[in-house]
């Protein structure tokens, strides 16, 4: 039997650290348990020139290489989303079926190698074009049937996306959803051949990587989606955290996982709290860098999924601010009773991170379990999935 052969599908390779997060825990977890496989990763959707290389690429040199996108936006298309992202979002909701024709460059067509396996890193399928890619990558591979690990990925409540998703999930034998929400959403669709798997980011979950019985360091970590950047009360309410933060003998540590797209809202930041006394601003340029703040604190407060679960993964304590579907269905997952909508006044926010510092022990230990249990469901997972005998060359 041939070492396997696996294409990889992963989103977003322009600056998401979230994202690298998750392909990176991703091919580790491969790697580590098919030794000899190798790798082929292809990037799902692109803008026209956002492919960047990755740190897991020097760690697994040898065995994972990184391929040119098949699909990509036009140099004058992307420029345009560029300087109106609203556009971007507004086109792709309402007309995404004749925009798909315009926006992908020409690039020539070409036959793909021949894969024994095709794993497709999870996401939210947010915008109808990531699902496009996706499935269309699929049907470039009509040879591998049923060897396809899709997901975990979450979607969002947009009913008008029903026919579209039920034609989509019809092509795959079965898919991974990350969080209760969206499972029940597809099934209400009568879209059935799905389970309920966690995030990749549990296969990253070490016991070593527990801090529970660590003092507190009363360093509480934001990490805000970007559309805050574009939002006006984004002063008062950061004004509110560190009201609370102060009351709480908390310093707050303001930092982002996408560091293109959080520009504006950083930039914004950086006006608004320069000089504050008690207050750091981090724009990471790497995972590495990531663990290093994450290590830093012991409470996270954030809208960004990867911000939270990345947090729970760092041993932190978390107050997720649950504005956002696949955020609010991450905290049914986890039963979680504190949870922010991003309208709290400073005494509201206070007393939340107030409750969690009183519990913080007892909160620690139920995420650790909740991460033990996941941890194993999404290895599971993956390799039931992968294990499948390659076909024959």
């Amino acid at each position: 039997m041939h070492p396997k052969k696996i294409m990889l599908l992963a989103g977003n390779f322009c600056g998401n650290l979230g994202d690298i997060f998750i392909f990176e825990s991703v091919v580790d977890f491969i790697t580590q348990q098919f030794p000899g496989a190798h790798i082929d990763v292809y990037p799902y959707p692109i803008r026209h020139d956002h492919f960047v290389s990755l740190p897991i690429a020097i760690k697994h040199k040898n065995s994972v290489t990184f391929k040119d996108p098949i699909y990509r936006l036009r140099g004058s298309v992307d420029a345009l989303m560029r300087e109106h992202p609203l556009l971007e979002r507004t086109i792709s909701k309402h007309y995404f079926k004749p925009f798909l024709k315009i926006v992908r460059s020409d690039i020539p067509e070409k036959p793909l190698p021949k894969y024994d396996h095709l794993v497709i890193v999870g996401g939210e399928m947010d915008i109808p074009y990531s699902q496009l890619d996706v499935h269309a990558y699929i049907r470039k591979n009509p040879n591998l049937s049923s060897n396809i690990t899709y997901g975990p990925v979450s979607i969002p409540n947009v009913s008008r996306y029903q026919d579209f998703l039920k034609q989509r999930f019809s092509e795959v034998k079965h898919a991974a959803i990350r969080d209760p929400l969206s499972l029940e959403r597809l099934n209400s669709m009568g879209i059935h051949n799905i389970s309920l798997v966690p995030d990749c980011a549990f296969l990253n979950f070490s016991d070593e990587n527990l801090r529970c019985s660590e003092p507190l360091k009363n360093h509480i970590g934001v990490c805000l989606h970007s559309r805050w950047g574009y939002i006006p009360q984004l002063d008062e309410y950061v004004n509110n955290m560190m009201e609370s933060a102060s009351k709480n003998q908390s310093k707050l540590h303001f930092f982002c996982t996408h560091p293109r797209e959080d520009a504006t809202l950083m930039k914004r930041l950086s006006y608004m709290l320069r000089g504050t006394k008690d207050v750091e601003i981090s724009v990471p340029s790497s995972t590495l860098d990531l663990h290093n703040i994450y290590n830093s604190v012991d409470m996270v407060i954030s809208d960004r999924l990867h911000g939270i679960l990345i947090g729970l993964l760092s041993g932190c304590n978390i107050l997720p601010l649950a504005t956002r579907d696949k955020v609010k269905g991450y905290c049914t997952y986890l039963g979680l009773k504190e949870q922010l909508t991003g309208e709290e006044s400073a005494t509201e926010i206070g007393d939340k991170i107030q409750t969690i510092r009183t519990n913080h022990l007892q909160l620690r230990y139920k995420h650790a379990e909740f991460m033990q249990t996941a941890s194993s469901e999404v290895k599971t997972y993956y390799l039931n999935s992968i294990k499948n005998p390659p076909k024959s060359q």
